[in-house]
């Protein structure tokens, strides 16, 4: 069973890979592989947001992801404020 630290630095690598390939794609116009990457995208950056490592220095696309929490609050990212904060979601 892997550790949390080894699941930090899988995470983060396929992240990065992830990131470089939108890269790419936003690059060639390729609009159905950049939605299909962002969908990994938004995954790798919850798992990542939710083992609590900052995404501010390795997130290079800055998606907005909101990540929801159980109990009904939300951290919601501002892209290029480096900035977070938490609401209360409607039910």
């Amino acid at each position: 069973m892997p550790n949390d630290a080894e699941i930090i630095k899988d995470t983060v690598n396929e992240f990065q890979k992830i990131q470089a390939h939108m890269k790419n794609a936003r690059e060639e116009n390729a609009t159905k592989t950049y939605n299909g990457l962002k969908k990994d995208y938004k995954s790798l950056k919850a798992i990542l947001a939710s083992l609590g490592v900052n995404l501010t220095d390795i997130d290079e696309i800055k998606e907005y992801v909101p990540i929801t929490f159980q109990g009904g609050n939300a951290w919601h990212s501002l892209p290029g404020l480096n900035l977070c904060y938490l609401s209360p979601v409607s039910t």
